[in-house]
Order: structure tokens, then C-alpha cells, then sequence
């Protein structure tokens, strides 16, 4: 049988074919209908924790640091003390040790916060 051959039995039949074409549509519509709305997701979530400790132990050794100079800044402070002249406003101590955290510290942080 040639396509010329089947399209010419289509045409031949063309009612049969029409209503089957129609009930199959109303079936699936009326079916569509009737039955109760039902919705589903799925996710998969990849969860890396390694990140975070790298993270966290960059952290501790950076506050290691800056502890480790914050006494070597102490100390040579007391070594240079002299007694009788008091230090107005912050000590040398005290602002090296604001700039340390500030320096070691904020680029972890702006790193969490960013995400990276």
C-alpha cells in the first residue's frame, strides 16, 4: 500500500476517523476534569560542610594571630612604658590591635557573607 493508497482510505473513512479523534479528546478532557487536582516537586539538595570548616578553622587561626601580636604589642609596649608620662586616648597597644582584628578578621567575613 502507497501513502496515495492510505490517504485515499483515510479520506474513504473520514468520519470513523473524526470521531474517533473527537471521543478520545472529550475522554481525556472529562477525565482531566473529574479527577483531583494533584501537584508534586522534588528537589535534590547537595549540602557541602567542608567549606564551612575550612572556613571556621581560617577563622580560629586568624584569631590565633591576632592574639600572638597583640601580646608581642603588649609586651613591647611595657617594655618602652615610661612611668611617668601617661598615654592620652587609645595606646598604640590598642589601635594596632583594632587594625590587626580589622585586617585579618573582615575578609573572612565579607567571604562568608558574599558566599565565596
Amino acid at each position: 500500500m502507497s501513502l496515495h493508497q492510505y490517504l485515499l482510505a483515510l479520506r474513504a473513512r473520514f468520519g470513523v476517523f473524526a470521531a474517533l479523534l473527537l471521543a478520545s479528546v472529550v475522554a481525556a478532557t472529562v477525565v482531566s476534569l473529574l479527577l483531583p487536582k494533584s501537584y508534586r516537586a522534588t528537589v535534590s539538595l547537595l549540602v557541602d560542610k567542608k567549606d564551612e570548616q575550612s572556613l571556621t578553622d581560617l577563622l580560629h587561626k586568624k584569631l590565633e594571630e591576632v592574639d600572638a601580636i597583640q601580646k608581642f604589642l603588649k609586651d613591647h609596649e611595657k617594655a618602652n612604658k615610661k612611668e611617668d608620662k601617661k598615654p592620652e586616648g587609645m595606646s598604640t597597644f590598642q589601635l594596632a590591635s583594632l587594625f590587626m582584628v580589622f585586617a585579618l578578621v573582615a575578609p573572612l567575613y565579607l567571604r562568608i557573607l558574599i558566599g565565596h
